[in-house]
């Protein structure tokens, strides 16, 4: 399934989205108590989040000794990272339904959407 959400449409081939795949309960449990999440999502088979940005084209670009700070900057970026995400998402949805399974989005890690970033070990001096 994840390989069909990487294959979706993407600005420019940027694919400018990261895939979290959450399948350990204890992270799951954390995850939800977190960002306020319903707790029937600890019941879920899978969870995956979808996030939209840039930080491996900021990470490749320091490795490359590259400057795309505008890259990373302004309307365009939020964009750009929204809609690539949504269209992964979609991929993966389509093809999860193939095979018989349910999907339900659930927008409510924005909610909480720094104390995530923090469990999936992020650091909020360096988000893009």
């Amino acid at each position: 399934m994840v390989q069909s959400a990487q294959m979706a449409s993407s600005t420019s081939f940027l694919q400018a989205y990261s895939i979290i795949s959450v399948d350990n309960p204890i992270l799951l449990d954390r995850l939800v108590k977190k960002t306020h999440l319903q707790p029937f999502i600890q019941n879920a088979g899978h969870f995956f989040v979808f996030c939209g940005g840039f930080r491996q084209h900021a990470d490749f670009a320091q490795v490359k000794g590259v400057d795309i700070q505008n890259t990373l900057e302004g309307i365009d970026a939020v964009i750009v990272g929204s809609v690539d995400a949504s269209l992964a998402a979609q991929n993966m949805t389509l093809a999860a339904e193939s095979l018989g399974m349910g999907v339900c989005y659930i927008g409510g890690v924005r909610d909480g959407i720094e104390a995530g970033w923090l469990l999936f070990g992020g650091s909020l001096s360096n988000a893009y």
